[in-house]
């Protein structure tokens, strides 16, 4: 336990994958073949807020690029703008291959100027097998949703007590928040 509170403690930037993480995986297709709605978690979507209102970087990071996860992104960045404090932006970094996830957070991270040991990365599936390696394998924080693939399990620091798009993101959330003394609702995020 006293390893995983230091590596949330020291996270400055977190990477999340969408689908299964963000959202719950499931699609729903309407009569005409195409992806209607995607389901997630309102807890989820807040504990993304208070990662950017208490400065910490967030990036979604996946193959897709579609309306529902730029609107997404333009939803959290419009409301955090709001904010009287200094708050970091939602970054999409898209159309991404699943073999270079691990390529496009390491970017990503160096765009920050952050080493690996400041990141964390949440990923539930095969696909986020090589990025989570690579952030567990550099002294970064490594987590997964409940649900995730056993192969993926076995290789993360953290297993959220909750699901992908169920709140899972919350669980991490609220895990990198009390590692840094960061009291949630003193965060200003405006409603």
């Amino acid at each position: 336990m006293k390893d995983l509170l230091e590596r949330a403690k020291n996270v400055k930037a977190v990477g999340l994958d969408v689908d299964g993480v963000f959202f719950d995986s499931r699609v729903f297709i309407g009569q005409d073949g195409k992806l209607n709605l995607k389901a997630r978690s309102f807890y989820d979507g807040a504990g993304i807020l208070m990662l950017m209102a208490s400065g910490i970087h967030v990036a979604f990071i996946t193959r897709e690029k579609s309306t529902f996860i730029q609107g997404q992104a333009e939803r959290f960045n419009g409301i955090i703008s709001r904010s009287k404090n200094k708050s970091a932006a939602l970054e999409l970094v898209t159309e991404v291959t699943n073999e270079g996830k691990a390529s496009a957070l390491a970017k990503w991270i160096k765009s920050l100027r952050l080493g690996l040991s400041d990141s964390a990365y949440m990923g539930d599936d095969i696909f986020d097998y090589d990025a989570l390696k690579y952030v567990a394998d550099g002294g970064g924080f490594a987590a997964a949703p409940q649900q995730a693939e056993e192969i993926v399990k076995k290789i993360v620091h953290y297993v959220t007590p909750r699901r992908g798009g169920g709140g899972a993101i919350r669980d991490l959330v609220n895990l990198i928040l009390a590692a840094k003394n960061v009291d949630p609702l003193k965060l200003d995020i405006p409603t």
